[in-house]
């Protein structure tokens, strides 16, 4: 009887858990097209769009990469600047990457802290928004 009472509990406390999970990704994705609904239609200078910096440390990535390079190209917000920061893959990421339109900087230590460091400070964006191979942006 106490096992019943004790995987009920356990139960309960994973749909919560999943209820705050859902609930963070959906704050994310809110915030997200807000946005870039307010810089779709801000200008910085005589009419020019603020430019964004997404950065993306990667190492043997090549099974995601493309994922979210495609969600990139499908939004609505056309001012981007997309660095992929690889660092010492061996499955053809920054190939890839190159052929999907990103900027590739091939990074020589091993490191997704060392790799973003570089990538956002080559970033020429107004805002960079740092992001992993395997996220997907919403279309907006």
């Amino acid at each position: 009887m106490r096992m019943y009472y004790i995987r009920r509990l356990l139960d309960l406390f994973k749909l919560t858990l999943s209820f705050r999970i859902f609930n963070d990704i959906n704050e994310m994705f809110n915030r997200y097209r807000e946005t870039i609904k307010l810089f779709s239609s801000s200008s910085r200078h005589s009419g020019e769009k603020v430019l964004v910096s997404i950065v993306v440390p990667t190492r043997n990535e090549v099974n995601k990469i493309p994922i979210l390079l495609r969600s990139l190209k499908l939004s609505s917000y056309q001012n981007l600047e997309i660095l992929v920061a690889d660092y010492m893959s061996s499955d053809g990421t920054p190939e890839v990457a190159r052929s999907l339109g990103a900027n590739v900087i091939e990074v020589d230590k091993p490191g997704v802290g060392y790799a973003s460091f570089l990538a956002t400070n080559r970033a020429r964006g107004d805002i960079i928004i740092r992001t992993d191979a395997d996220a997907i942006f919403p279309q907006t």
